[in-house]
């Protein structure tokens, strides 16, 4: 009779055993999978955040292209840049709320008459970004004085920690 009460114990025991190691398979393969998720979350915030950006940029008054008070979609004044550069550099903490950790870079592509030069309007980075992404948004350039518009690339990286 003893013997049947422990081999019953035992048998309970190792029952026992079998299902917490079921448990904490089942656990680490759901950890891995909320894992797994977090960094689909995490890359997709990276990028709604720098179309954010974009757009704030391509709506600056600093930047934006206007011609008796109205302004043009997707146009940046070519003598607006440099003056643009100096007001966000001397407007850090101002111009970080709007931009955050990002750097914003302009390049004109055409007419060009050697390598385009990303000219940079501003930039923030972090030493070691946990993420970054970068956007490519296709802009006109016009030039107020000479009245020619051009072709060029604004882009955006934006990081996150």
């Amino acid at each position: 009779m003893r013997r049947k009460a422990q081999l019953q114990t035992f048998e309970t025991i190792a029952v026992i055993f079998i299902f917490f190691i079921l448990v904490g398979i089942g656990a680490i393969f759901y950890a891995r999978i909320q894992k797994s998720n977090i960094g689909i979350t995490k890359y997709e915030y990276s990028q709604s955040k720098s179309v954010i950006i974009a757009q704030r940029v391509m709506f600056m008054p600093e930047l934006q292209c206007s011609e008796d008070k109205i302004s043009r979609e997707n146009c940046i004044d070519a003598l607006k840049i440099d003056a643009a550069k100096k007001i966000m550099g001397s407007n850090q903490i101002y111009y970080y709320d709007l931009l955050e950790f990002s750097e914003i870079n302009i390049t004109q592509i055409y007419p060009s008459s050697s390598v385009p030069k990303p000219t940079t309007v501003y930039s923030r980075k972090l030493e070691k970004p946990g993420s970054s992404f970068l956007t490519y948004v296709p802009i006109s350039i016009y030039n107020s004085t000479t009245r020619i518009y051009g072709f060029g690339v604004l882009s955006i990286e934006t990081q996150a920690k």
